[in-house]
């Protein structure tokens, strides 16, 4: 399946966060990991406010958070707990959303992660892009050539790694 519209409910100036995982999860884990998405996002505030917010596992590997700015923006304390969020689902299902040492490649309507050290395997493939910002952003270009992508400019140097 290849998505492309996303969050219709949401205006296009919508903030958004993308994360990839390490590793494709398990439908059964996808399907439980989309429950937690939607808990964790029903009750997302920012300083004692609802957030319109929503967020979706894509392809078993890629979570998007969205929050509608028009109606709350979010405060530095609610980015904080979504970060908390994310690392508690990285120790729920073992996975790691925070890495930036891999690259979610699109083929065939199925996404494959492979190391950013593979810069070979890499090159005329399509790879997520994690410098989307707004909704319109990833409605228009989540996945992009990989030599237009960050990690092509950052895959320049030899041996780099990017934990966050």
């Amino acid at each position: 399946m290849i998505y492309n519209n996303f969050f219709p409910n949401f205006p296009p100036q919508s903030k958004v966060w993308i994360y990839s995982a390490d590793r494709i999860l398990e439908e059964t884990e996808g399907a439980e990991m989309q429950k937690d998405i939607d808990a964790f996002t029903t009750k997302w505030q920012a300083h004692g406010i609802d957030l319109k917010a929503t967020g979706s596992l894509l392809y078993n590997n890629i979570l998007i958070l969205v929050v509608d700015e028009s109606v709350e923006a979010p405060s530095g304390c609610s980015i904080d707990g979504s970060v908390h969020f994310i690392k508690a689902l990285n120790n729920k299902y073992g996975v790691n959303f925070l890495n930036r040492n891999h690259v979610a490649v699109l083929k065939d309507s199925e996404v494959n992660i492979v190391s950013i050290n593979e810069k070979e395997q890499l090159k005329g493939q399509t790879v997520l892009n994690t410098s989307c910002h707004t909704l319109a952003d990833i409605n228009a270009k989540l996945f992009i050539d990989f030599k237009d992508s960050a990690y092509a400019r950052l895959a320049t140097n030899e041996g780099f790694s990017l934990t966050l």
